[in-house]
């Protein structure tokens, strides 16, 4: 009988031994860091960090910390695989803590954008474990970042407040908008170009769209003349079926009815 249960615990102990090694073998693993995936997710370690860059006294770079990736497919294949270069790895390397790791999004469950007809995902952007994604059509100004992600549902409880702090510098008059649930708050912004007086007019709409699940808070903001007004941007948080999103459009183009506005939003990324 003793010898049944010092074979049992030598048994469970090896288990256990097992399950450990199991469950710190990375998923992958290159010459400069390895990727390992528990129930939190994935977490980045380097073991052979790359080298700091050497500038001439005098030459000052900013710490640029981000990267950009065609798509999704590709910010997981080169993860998983390091496939970057010496000044790719250095940036990766700054959102190391002080135990050298970092948290990578979970490469597994990454969520793609829902656009507009005519509108499409030109990048993917990348900072620690957060990414978002640089859009473009016709409609967008190139001059600017158009730009969507994910929030936290944080942000959308908070987001009429955040869109409306910019107007707490002017002098605002408030109208109730007619044919949606929101504000028209319309000011002037004053300067002085070659000693003379410059007046801008400005036209804000902040109102909030529902319908079948779905929640968004919008804000457009206009440039106003004595005869017409043109779409500066189009700001807006999202919720739906519990994901929350977040995005800023720029474009004269841009016509943000709202059906438009409501077919914006996020889905599991498929692979292809």
């Amino acid at each position: 009988m003793k010898k049944w249960i010092n074979a049992s615990v030598a048994l469970l102990l090896l288990g256990v031994v097992m399950f450990a090694i199991c469950a710190a073998a990375p998923v992958a693993m290159n010459d400069h860091y390895a990727v390992y995936k528990d129930e939190n997710g994935y977490t980045l370690r380097f073991h052979n960090p790359p080298a700091r860059e050497v500038l001439p006294e005098g030459v000052f770079v900013s710490y640029i910390r981000y990267l950009y990736f065609d798509s999704l497919a590709q910010m997981k294949e080169k993860f998983l695989t390091g496939d970057f270069s010496e000044r790719e790895l250095l940036i990766i390397s700054r959102w190391l803590d002080k135990n050298g790791e970092m948290e990578l999004p979970d490469l597994d469950n990454l969520y793609e954008p829902v656009l507009p007809e005519g509108m499409t995902c030109a990048e993917v952007y990348w900072a620690g474990d957060y990414y978002s994604f640089h859009l473009a059509s016709n409609q967008l100004d190139p001059e600017h970042t158009n730009w969507l992600s994910l929030a936290e549902k944080e942000d959308f409880e908070g987001a009429e407040e955040s869109l409306r702090d910019s107007l707490r510098f002017y002098d605002v008059q408030e109208t109730p908008m007619e044919d949606r649930n929101g504000t028209c708050y319309a000011y002037e912004i004053h300067s002085t170009l070659n000693q003379q007086l410059q007046i801008r007019k400005k036209q804000v709409l902040i109102y909030t769209l529902e319908t079948d699940g779905k929640t968004m808070i919008v804000k457009e903001e206009y440039d106003v003349t004595d005869t017409e007004k043109h779409l500066e941007y189009v700001r807006f948080y999202g919720e739906e079926n519990g994901m929350y999103f977040s995005g800023t459009l720029y474009g004269r183009q841009l016509n943000p009815v709202d059906q438009w506005l409501m077919s914006v939003g996020f889905q599991p990324y498929t692979a292809p």
